[in-house]
């Protein structure tokens, strides 16, 4: 949806093939906010505003 957006939370988890069990879930990345510990080594930190430009769809049909 095009406007302003911003992240608040990024966290990528493996679930280890244990769908609705999270015992046994590990975190694989996550985004740091400002002020958490070791936020002073993190470059870009959330909250983090981004903009959508609207665009116009183009459909092809497939070649046969």
């Amino acid at each position: 949806m095009p406007g302003i957006h911003t992240i608040q939370d990024f966290i990528l988890d493996n679930d280890n093939m244990t769908p609705g069990l999270t015992t046994y879930d590990w975190v694989i990345e996550a985004a740091v906010h400002t002020g958490a510990l070791y936020s002073d080594l993190v470059a870009n930190l959330l909250n983090k505003d981004f903009t959508v430009e609207a665009f116009m769809e183009t459909r092809t049909e497939p070649s046969s």
